[in-house]
């Protein structure tokens, strides 16, 4: 089962998803983050919980950097569970997808508009 969390402020927004990034959620998860990014948005994604990364959710990820970035705004990921980090070392994929070294929570300081759902 896949579920996320999306928490949304104006310039930032943190995608939590949870279970396996893979073909079957991917094009329902792209449209649902989508709406929540507008000009200029900080995206950000804590993958901390995704257990498995296949080349959908690989592809998906470039889109939603290429989609920030179309928007004026940033992309990041961070807290790579170790099953994602290494799909994303092997691809050379770090530095282009701006993988963060684990650090605090930034959403823990920000007021929260949460969503959760489950695909």
């Amino acid at each position: 089962m896949f579920t996320y969390q999306i928490i949304n402020e104006s310039k930032f927004t943190m995608v939590l998803p949870e279970g396996e990034l893979a073909y079957d959620v991917c094009h329902e998860l792209k449209d649902i983050v989508s709406g929540h990014m507008g000009p200029g948005v900080h995206l950000s994604f804590d993958m901390e919980k995704v257990s498995f990364l296949d080349c959908a959710g690989v592809g998906f990820l470039l889109q939603m950097k290429r989609l920030a970035e179309k928007r004026n705004g940033s992309f990041e990921m961070r807290h790579l569970h170790k099953n994602v980090k290494l799909v994303i070392d092997r691809l050379t994929l770090n530095e282009f997808l701006n993988v963060l070294k684990d650090e605090p929570f930034i959403a823990n300081e920000s007021r929260n508009i949460n969503q959760s759902m489950e695909l």
